[in-house]
């Protein structure tokens, strides 16, 4: 998403720059010249090398993700499975015709709730946190921040 908002970024601020050039009060012969130059300028390499840049980012961070991904897919396995395993059975259970009586009662499931949403909470900050120092780190490796502005 990131990468798509920079360049979609770039494109519009060539379009602005050019609809800026075509409205000028300059010759046409002029203004074409300046348009040419700025849309290589924009263009071109410096494209093609945030491009490259960016890809091998991606290439560079796609085994560790995967292996995150497949980390944390075989530490919740279980209770995902579970959770299948008791709504399937609940479904069956309905479909039959069965009463279905709640196993905890509203006080507890509320409780439960609670701990839960407190704990999706913890691991939101967690991750935000984590991906905000990336960021930072990132952004101070291309020299768009200082250390001072960190502070």
């Amino acid at each position: 998403m990131k990468k798509s908002f920079v360049f979609g970024a770039l494109l519009g601020g060539l379009a602005g720059a050019c609809i800026a050039i075509l409205k000028a009060p300059r010759s046409g012969e002029e203004t074409r010249q300046r348009l040419r130059g700025r849309v290589e300028e924009l263009t071109g390499e410096r494209v093609e090398a945030q491009f490259r840049k960016g890809a091998s980012k991606v290439r560079e961070r796609a085994p560790e993700l995967l292996e995150r991904g497949k980390a944390i897919l075989k530490e919740r396995r279980p209770q995902i499975e579970r959770g299948v395993a008791e709504v399937l059975d609940f479904l069956e259970r309905l479909q039959k015709g069965e009463e279905v009586e709640a196993e905890e009662s509203a006080e507890e499931r509320r409780a439960r709730h609670r701990r839960r949403a407190a704990e999706l909470v913890e691991e939101g900050l967690e991750f935000m946190e984590e991906r905000i120092t990336q960021l930072q780190e990132a952004l101070k490796e291309e020299g768009k921040i200082s250390e001072a502005t960190l502070e």
